[in-house]
């Protein structure tokens, strides 16, 4: 079993990111106004329309493929963002566009669950999944990592994604390292002044989305779900940003306002990121104290699902990655 927590992993990373940061900040002032508002967010209900629920097996086998590739929903400036089709005149954008086409295909196709086929799957099975108007950011990178992530667990846990949670032990540090070692695209991670900064984001968010989404099934009861941090993407900056809790330097802001692309691994991505898990790990202790008890996962589903209904002065920062 793993001897460090995965929270105790990435914000020792993060230490001198924001012991030495020059682009981003922490309003503690702000953090605790919002926090006295968070404490009254009731946890927003699981999507299981828009996301795939079957048996254990087939939800497990689910969401690995989309945390495989779960990343980058935005359009580059002056671009088209991509829309999928749901209904007549109903189109969605976004992750559940995503999740919901990835839904239609392993409904339409039984082959998308049998890891085999998956590790071998043509360019062109791949991208009719995300067929509609525009295009899906990085579609041969996430083909690219579908293909690997499915041909390691064809090759070491027998094609499924229940014996790999199984080697697990259902313990989240466990898992969390099982992905990283075995799954070289989960390995989310970065280099600040010669020292490695993790972030984890998808390694983090699919023992958090199997716990979500199979809540009473007895072979998925996680443990140390508490030892999960946020999972640093660019809504939840966003949202951060717009209440004051996260201050940018002007001279980022006007990059993320022109719409500029902001390089993985520049120092201004990692330190977004980096005060991204702090804020939250901090708005976690402020919520408690402002009298509800919520885990940090919690927050970061309330917060992702609050951003989504809110607008914006400023955009979100756009880094090609294939991380968050």
């Amino acid at each position: 079993m793993t001897t460090h927590t995965t929270k105790q992993r990435i914000l020792d990373s993060l230490a001198p990111v924001l012991a030495h940061s020059a682009y981003v900040s922490i309003n503690e002032e702000r953090l605790e106004a919002f926090a006295e508002e968070l404490a009254y967010d009731p946890v927003p209900p699981w999507d299981n329309h828009l996301q795939f629920l079957g048996t254990p097996e087939q939800t497990m086998q689910y969401y690995f493929f989309l945390d495989s590739i779960n990343c980058c929903f935005w359009a580059p400036k002056e671009g088209k963002r991509w829309k999928y089709f749901i209904s007549e005149g109903e189109w969605l954008q976004g992750y559940y566009a995503f999740s919901k086409a990835i839904k239609d295909a392993f409904v339409r196709d039984e082959r998308l669950f049998d890891a085999s086929y998956v590790a071998e799957m043509s360019d062109t099975d791949f991208y009719a999944i995300f067929r509609g108007e525009g295009e899906l950011l990085l579609l041969s990178e996430r083909v690219a990592i579908i293909r690997e992530n499915f041909a390691i667990l064809r090759d070491t846990f027998g094609g499924s994604a229940r014996t790999f949670f199984e080697a697990a032990e259902c313990d989240v540090d466990r898992c969390v390292d099982l992905l990283c070692t075995h799954f070289p695209t989960f390995r989310d991670q970065e280099k600040f002044e010669g020292r490695t900064v993790y972030f984890l984001k998808r390694a983090q968010i699919l023992p958090s989305d199997i716990a979500f989404a199979l809540p009473d099934e007895p072979t998925v009861q996680f443990t140390n779900l508490d030892h999960l941090t946020v999972f640093a993407d660019y809504k939840l900056p966003l949202i951060l940003e717009a209440f004051g809790v996260l201050e940018y330097a002007p001279e980022l802001l006007a990059k993320i306002d022109a719409e500029e692309l902001i390089p993985r691994g520049s120092r201004e991505e990692i330190e977004i990121r980096a005060h991204t898990i702090e804020a939250v790990e901090r708005l976690r202790d402020a919520v408690e104290r402002a009298g509800t008890v919520r885990t940090v996962r919690e927050i970061d589903w309330i917060l992702w699902v609050k951003a989504k209904h809110l607008t914006y002065r400023h955009p979100h920062h756009k880094t090609p990655t294939t991380s968050y």
